[in-house]
């Protein structure tokens, strides 16, 4: 090994990290914010900050544990759903939901590797009015 190279070592398992993950995964949390989580898991680490949630996300997400989905308007959201697949996000109440359209995602993968495309995360995110909105809206036009 060279002067320069260091060894990196694998993420140090926490109790911590390891009731942020279950918590992510227990479904009870729909696409949560960092800030979410934080007020979620207090209620068993009353103690733990804000930025340990924070970090603890960012490098679930930066191992493939969650998947991170960035907004240039909002907070980041956190998804336990890891299987590739789209997001729907209202621009009316900012729910988001997932879109399991597996033939379109692998219609769309394999038309970008025939171009010699080499991918290594796939995301996508749709913008719009979710259904419970878009009936507000079709009842607010009517009067």
């Amino acid at each position: 090994m060279s002067p320069n190279q260091t060894i990196s070592s694998p993420r140090r398992r926490s109790a911590k990290r390891d009731a942020i993950l279950k918590l992510m995964r227990s479904e009870r949390l729909d696409h949560p914010t960092a800030n979410d989580v934080y007020l979620a898991i207090r209620k068993t680490y009353p103690n733990i900050s804000l930025g340990t949630v924070y970090r603890n996300l960012n490098e679930m997400s930066g191992d493939g544990s969650i998947l991170k989905i960035s907004s240039p308007h909002a907070p980041d959201r956190f998804d336990h759903t890891i299987e590739p697949h789209l997001h729907f996000v209202c621009s009316h109440c900012g729910r988001i939901c997932d879109l399991h359209f597996n033939s379109l995602f692998f219609s769309m993968k394999k038309a970008l590797e025939s171009e010699g495309f080499e991918i290594e995360n796939f995301s996508i995110t749709i913008t719009g009015a979710c259904p419970n909105c878009t009936s507000q809206l079709s009842r607010k036009e009517k009067k």
